[in-house]
């Protein structure tokens, strides 16, 4: 199972114009917990999580 994250900072709007502030990180894991879990380890310091998808 692959989880990834859309994130953006924490003090940018969600309608900010300027795709350079948003990324995507991404894990896989056996389970969807254990992804998320993975994924939300690689959210920098000082941003946010705005969506949650994953590859099924």
């Amino acid at each position: 199972m692959e989880v990834i994250l859309a994130i953006g900072p924490i003090a940018g709007t969600d309608n900010d114009d300027d795709p350079s502030l948003y990324q995507r990180v991404s894990a896989s894991a056996d389970s969807y917990e254990a992804a998320l879990t993975l994924a939300r380890e690689k959210v920098p310091e000082g941003f946010r999580i705005l969506n949650i998808r994953t590859d099924e």
